[in-house]
């Protein structure tokens, strides 16, 4: 209720201030300066003895009920103590504090989610559309595949990341992290593919595809033994840049063909509009402030600025079916 709430938050604010000496003496980590303090422990740990909380934050426990709403009130209370000793806003569990609502922790990044999620079906719609009558022709459908692949993995992927971000948990986080490196990891596949159409058949594409996935597995079992957050935005990025550098690859390639970048084709135009778009949305994730309005930070700007990419790749692969000759149905 309200009154329990306020009470909460008078309790945890009487908790905060008494701990407030101690904010500069903690040995805190710089993404978690919030969750390590005095003020915060002493807050969380009245709520255990409350509502009988687990003892792990990581737990599902904490994402609902009167265990989520008593921890809510004591980032606030803590974040109050912060602020009125002249610091900074603090992170809280390697993130910033946002507004919650009912049914998500972050509404805005849970918003932008599901708008990817959208946006990929629809280009899985395209792609399944994408050169009806043509599945006999065996290098055509072989792209047409892993495209749909490619769709399919974005759907897992944007599922998993509404839900990270509606109820922030152990299981929620994994799945997230570890769909997040599936989808980053197959557009670099479909891009070598793509590029490189002698690795699509026999043994090189059978070779490609099973390195790609025991490199995948390995991640991910050594994610699960030891989760390194570093290491794997790291890898994300490292392999968003392969996945540039192997388009531009491609388009060099299309630029001594042609003789001039005026002479290229609508397909390789948008194409460099997909990798201009591609690198300023990732750039974003390079950044880090306070949210606005403690609603809107910058990896939810990612996820806002993702969502046209779909639609544009989609468009991509159409006027490239046209011009190799394919017949396109169009999506009426």
């Amino acid at each position: 209720s309200a009154a329990e709430s306020r009470s909460r938050m008078t309790r945890c604010g009487r908790v905060g201030a008494s701990g407030a000496l101690l904010l500069l003496c903690a040995s805190l980590a710089a993404a978690s300066r919030g969750d390590s303090s005095a003020p915060y422990q002493d807050c969380t740990s009245a709520c255990r003895r409350a509502y009988a909380c687990p003892l792990a934050f990581a737990d599902a426990g904490w994402t609902s009920g009167a265990c989520f709403w008593c921890k809510y009130d004591c980032m606030w209370s803590a974040v109050t103590v912060f602020t009125a000793a002249g610091h900074s806003v603090p992170q809280f569990h390697g993130k910033w504090p946002f507004y919650s609502t009912r049914w998500a922790q972050e509404p805005a990044s849970t918003v932008f989610s599901l708008l990817n999620l959208l946006a990929v079906n629809e280009m899985r719609k395209r792609v399944l559309r994408l050169g009806e009558g043509n599945e006999a022709l065996e290098p055509y459908s072989t792209m047409r595949r892993v495209w749909i692949g490619y769709t399919a993995v974005g759907i897992v992927t944007w599922l998993c990341s509404s839900w990270f971000h509606a109820a922030d948990h152990f299981w929620s986080e994994r799945a997230d992290y570890f769909s997040a490196f599936a989808f980053v990891l197959y557009a670099n596949y479909a891009a070598v593919l793509f590029v490189f159409p002698s690795l699509r058949r026999g043994w090189r594409g059978a070779g490609v595809s099973t390195a790609c996935l025991l490199f995948y597995l390995r991640h991910v079992n050594n994610m699960w033994r030891h989760f390194d957050y570093g290491w794997n935005m790291a890898l994300c990025i490292i392999c968003s840049v392969c996945t540039l550098l192997t388009y531009f690859v491609y388009l060099f390639g299309r630029w001594r063909q042609f003789g001039s970048l005026a002479a290229l084709r609508q397909s390789d135009r948008l194409l460099l509009v997909v990798l201009g778009w591609t690198a300023a949305a990732v750039s974003l994730e390079l950044h880090d402030f306070v949210p606005f309005y403690f609603t809107i930070d910058s990896h939810a700007l990612f996820h806002a600025a993702t969502v046209p990419l779909p639609f544009i790749t989609a468009k991509f692969l159409e006027f490239h079916a046209r011009e190799s000759g394919f017949e396109y149905t169009k999506i009426v």
